[in-house]
């Protein structure tokens, strides 16, 4: 009798760069990034820019796991600081369930 079974999840049960991009663009509507001149396409491609530059650095010993985790999105904004400071900080109202939602093919 088996006492632990392991599946690699990773492109074979899973397919997760679809999944990363359907919680990515929920978070791109839930935090209205396009009223901020942030186009989906965008936000996905510097997504993009900024893991693979963040897993080389990680595979080549410059960054800890914790670096890599906890430094994703800070640096994904700070890319779009000059966009960001044009707009004062305030709390978003709430989400009436009415946003649009993203359909990825």
């Amino acid at each position: 009798m088996y006492k632990h079974l392991f599946f690699d999840l990773d492109h074979t049960l899973w397919d997760f760069e679809r999944n990363s991009e359907e919680v990515l663009a929920e978070l791109f509507w839930e935090h209205r990034l396009m009223r901020l001149g942030i186009r989906l396409f965008d936000f996905l491609s510097m997504y993009y820019e900024v893991t693979y530059a963040l897993w080389h650095a990680y595979d080549e010993g410059h960054i800890s796991p914790e670096d890599l985790r906890n430094s994703r999105f800070p640096t994904i904004l700070k890319n779009w600081g000059p966009i960001l400071r044009r707009f004062p900080a305030r709390p978003w109202p709430k989400p009436t369930g009415s946003e649009p939602r993203a359909v990825l093919i």
